[in-house]
């Protein structure tokens, strides 16, 4: 059994501070961002750090930036400090994106301008931000034909992304090459997005198969609502005996700006 975060001792937090200051020193993180990304909360450069470096910062801070870590960047951790963080705790979910999710295959597009951003094939987080209030979509270029739904993450929490003209609309059918993403395919026209509340980093998931497995996957699930862990779990047991051309789950992450 893991750790319990809200039951810690100070020298298990102290623990988790080295372990956490060799992390961001790895990813070129400051501390502001580790506690925006990790907690949604911006201090002073100075608190809660001190805090956490004395092992003092409060438990429920703790077990969110330990929850942060596992979920974004375990294969780290686990090499940096095996004995709090174990290759166990990687969903198959996790797995599942990691091993088969491709970039490049999906690029930013805007309402204002008809051009495209460049392609994120080598750089995972696409070039170009977007500013709050901006309306984007994404270009999907699909080697796989079927139903195509979208998942957006957030500070490790995956919501659904509506593709259609409503929330209901939760996948809707893809070709093999170019198409835009969302789309309003009765109407044939196409369908923009606009982020107002949270910046910085959101990963996108887009998932391309065959209609029975796609329409397994979002049964239940509604817009603007996290998603559970046992749910998504059931997305990647979908796939797991499927031929490697019969799906493809493409990735892009976006960086939102205020």
């Amino acid at each position: 059994m893991g750790l319990d975060w809200l039951k810690s001792s100070e020298e298990e937090r102290q623990a988790l501070y080295r372990t956490t200051k060799e992390i961001i020193d790895n990813l070129g993180l400051s501390w502001v961002q580790l506690f925006d990304q990790s907690l949604g909360m911006t201090f002073r450069l100075e608190y809660p750090t001190d805090n956490f470096s004395k092992g003092t910062i409060k438990r429920a801070y703790a077990k969110r930036i330990y929850d942060w870590i596992a979920a974004n960047h375990l294969d780290l951790a686990v090499r940096i400090s095996p004995e709090l963080f174990h290759p166990s705790l990687k969903s198959d979910w996790q797995r599942f994106v990691e091993d088969k999710g491709q970039y490049g295959q999906v690029t930013l597009c805007f309402a204002d301008q008809r051009s495209l951003s460049r392609r994120s094939d080598q750089q995972p987080v696409a070039e170009t931000k977007v500013a709050f209030g901006r309306d984007y979509g994404f270009m999907l270029d699909s080697a796989v034909s079927g139903m195509v739904m979208g998942l957006e993450e957030y500070r490790g929490r995956y919501y659904p992304l509506s593709l259609g003209p409503d929330d209901i609309s939760l996948a809707i059918p893809c070709k093999t090459g170019v198409q835009q993403i969302p789309f309003d395919h009765r109407q044939s026209k196409e369908i923009w997005l606009r982020e107002l509340d949270d910046p910085g980093k959101h990963g996108f998931v887009f998932l391309v198969g065959p209609a029975p497995q796609i329409d397994g996957c979002y049964r239940g699930l509604e817009a603007q609502t996290p998603i559970r862990d046992e749910q998504l779990d059931r997305m990647a047991y979908a796939f797991e005996d499927a031929d490697a051309g019969s799906f493809a789950l493409y990735r892009i992450n976006v960086i939102f700006t205020v």
